[in-house]
């Protein structure tokens, strides 16, 4: 621009100012090389001149590139940090995880696969971002042949013509995986997957180390809390849900009811002649008995269905959205299944197991949780009464 070249030369002749900029010029080899320009008046022999020293700023450039790189990355991290103290559950977490990665660090493909090391089986997996990479660990496969479960550290592949993974058969461009360790155990192991070759190059893999490395300890003690919470609202034997638990379900599964104008039907069932068996065969055959009629009830359900344990040899069933024919279907389908399971006592001997079921629905039957209640445990008694192993509807 002339006219910005001449008010430059104006500056530094007339108001003898100092004039700085930065340019870029070509080298010998046509290369744009990034300069500092600092021009200024000098007198040599009382004649006024402009000396132009143009000085080469490349490393310096990277240098700053490099710190405003570093201080983006430590903002992030410690907005993901405030986020993460908000995190409720392992979900949420992920979940925030995930979004670090696909929105922030540009991967196409984020994958979780949660592990339980005890079983030793992939026991959940979610994939965020670009679904088109099934071929991976699924649930219930055993993940020790990855390389990544086995040593616990990351492993990257730049390039897939390098190392062909064999839980990632049709994937091309490259991707990096990591673990998630609590306590000594592997209990996820993560995949970040890109469409382009040499994609995770140095920053980014420091990124994404320091994000999982700072994700850690928080995933862990939301772990811990999950499993004080779980713990809390379990019954320990049969592993359903207990009495409390059940009671604020209900009340809030019938407030749901009541503004859906929808129906909700629940089971009260006892086991038929529990204290003859533990009177004959001794408590440990009665535990048993809870714990196999418990396995029953949970495969016998839908997943929005809660199954309780209600007290001794007691349980409940909450079907959300059921009717009574619903109801008598499942209560049913129970019956019939802890009918054809057997229990062996000490000395292999067979012990049959029967159960009676009182069913209630709503609105029919009443409008609050004891009105219910005290209906489903009313039919439980007759069916008791009738002979047992049946349904009251």
């Amino acid at each position: 621009d002339p006219e910005f070249i001449i008010q430059n030369i104006q500056k530094i002749v007339r108001r003898d100012e100092v004039v700085r900029g930065r340019r870029y010029y070509k080298d010998m080899y046509g290369n744009r090389l990034p300069v500092e320009i600092t021009a200024t008046k000098v007198h040599m022999n009382s004649t006024p001149y402009i000396l132009i020293v143009a000085r080469d700023i490349t490393d310096r450039l990277k240098l700053e590139e490099e710190i405003e790189r570093k201080t983006r990355e430590l903002e992030s991290i410690h907005d993901f940090i405030l986020n993460l103290n908000r995190c409720g559950s392992e979900g949420e977490a992920y979940n925030l995880l995930a979004h670090m990665l696909v929105k922030i660090s540009g991967v196409d493909t984020f994958a979780v696969y949660r592990i339980n090391p005890s079983l030793n089986r992939v026991v959940d997996r979610i994939i965020y971002g670009n679904r088109e990479y099934t071929e991976c660990l699924e649930e219930g496969q055993d993940p020790s042949l990855c390389k990544v479960f086995q040593s616990t550290q990351p492993f990257l592949v730049r390039d897939r013509e390098a190392y062909s993974c064999p839980s990632f058969k049709s994937i091309y461009g490259s991707y990096m995986c990591m673990s998630v360790v609590s306590g000594g155990r592997t209990i996820a192991l993560l995949s970040m997957i890109s469409r382009k070759e040499n994609f995770f190059d140095k920053e980014k893999v420091e990124f994404i180390e320091n994000l999982v490395n700072t994700f850690t300890p928080f995933l862990s003690n939301l772990r811990l809390i999950e499993i004080n919470r779980e713990l809390s609202i379990r019954d320990p034997l049969t592993n359903l849900y207990n009495r409390r638990f059940v009671t604020e379900f209900l009340q809030k599964e019938l407030e749901k009811a009541k503004r859906n104008r929808s129906s909700l039907a629940i089971l009260l069932i006892d086991l038929d002649h529990f204290k003859k068996i533990n009177d004959t065969y001794g408590h440990q055959t009665g535990d048993l008995c809870l714990k196999t009629f418990s396995e029953v009830l949970t495969r016998s359900i839908r997943s929005m269905d809660i199954a309780g344990r209600w007290g001794g040899e007691e349980f409940i069933v909450i079907l959300p959205d059921a009717s009574r024919a619903d109801a008598v279907a499942v209560a049913n389908r129970i019956r019939e299944a802890i009918k054809r399971s057997v229990v062996y006592a000490e000395g292999l001997k067979p012990v049959s197991i029967s159960a009676s079921f009182g069913v209630a629905t709503f609105p029919d039957n009443g409008e609050d949780v004891d009105e219910l209640i005290k209906v489903a445990d009313g039919k439980l008694y007759m069916a008791k009464m009738e002979g047992r192993d049946r349904v009251i509807p």
